[in-house]
């Protein structure tokens, strides 16, 4: 009797334990989260520049967590507001919706990217290289956003030309 119940003892225990070690598990995932980087199609700037319906700066206001597959990646949606346009229709001020590829995995809270690329920022701004896609601003591969720097933008316009 007392061999059961200390066998039923060090089986709890055994659960408890497995179970805290579970929880930690979970918990650090979602605070580390983890990248699953994908390779990049072969594409270079120039011709993405030339292929592109719409180029802005524009500000990063808010990711609606709206996810979309467009190619081999699912994109998520973002608010962003128009700071400037280099080629297409758009205006200064206007807000606009567009896709960006990569996407946070919901069960593990990590990630999803082409290698070399990053989730845009609420509150920062960037150069977005976008084509019309099933009615949709879409921006594929890295190229299509980076940084609005003065030096970035001047090899956009030299490309346009």
């Amino acid at each position: 009797m007392a061999n059961k119940k200390r066998l039923l003892n060090l089986s709890l225990i055994i659960l408890v334990i497995l179970g805290i070690a579970s929880l930690g598990h979970v918990i650090y995932s979602k605070s580390h989260p983890q990248v699953d980087y994908r390779p990049v199609p072969k594409t270079n700037l120039a011709n993405v520049v030339k292929k592109s319906d719409l180029i802005i700066v524009a500000e990063v206001k808010q990711s609606n967590l709206k996810q979309k597959n467009f190619d081999k990646l699912p994109a998520t949606s973002y608010q962003v507001t128009v700071k400037q346009v280099l080629k297409g229709t758009a205006t200064a001020g206007q807000k606009l919706n567009l896709y960006k590829a990569g996407a946070q995995k919901h069960r593990t809270g990590g990630y999803i990217l082409y290698q070399g690329d990053k989730i845009p920022q609420a509150q920062h701004t960037y150069l977005f290289v976008l084509e019309k896609r099933q009615g949709k601003w879409y921006a594929g591969t890295p190229s299509t956003m980076q940084a609005a720097t003065k030096a970035k933008i001047k090899q956009v316009q030299t490309y346009l030309k």
